[in-house]
């Protein structure tokens, strides 16, 4: 399994260019809980209720702002900035990466469960389990 466990928890790896050994992600992996949320940065891997979800980066990026305020409202100006900083393409390119986002996890397209429009707050979404 290559290097001992003191030295595995110190390495470092960037996901996005592959340098992350497969055994590395599986150990991540084991700690999935079966209801709920559970985002694992390192391996860029995100589950709802044990089931994984397939996303690209930008789609990880997006849901980890909203996961980082899960249960609170979160302005579609704060996920912009977080995801793209200065190259921020506007509220219509969040708004795109929700309605994806929703596509993969939502069971009813109508009846939104996990990732809503806050009332209220046009522009603001939020995570819940």
């Amino acid at each position: 399994m290559g290097y001992p466990l003191e030295v595995r928890k110190n390495l470092k790896f960037k996901v996005s260019d592959g340098t992350m050994p497969p055994w590395m992600a599986d150990e991540a992996a084991k700690s999935v809980p079966g209801k709920g949320w559970c985002l694992i940065h390192d391996a860029r891997k995100a589950y709802l209720n044990g089931q994984v979800i397939a996303l690209s980066k930008k789609q990880f990026a997006v849901l980890e702002v909203l996961y980082s305020n899960k249960g609170k409202p979160c302005e579609i100006d704060t996920i912009a900035w977080e995801v793209w900083g200065k190259e921020v393409a506007g509220d219509e390119l969040v708004s795109q990466y929700i309605s994806i986002l929703r596509k993969k996890v939502e069971p009813d397209r109508h009846n939104h469960l996990y990732i809503i429009t806050v009332a209220g707050h046009q522009s603001c979404y939020m995570l819940v389990d």
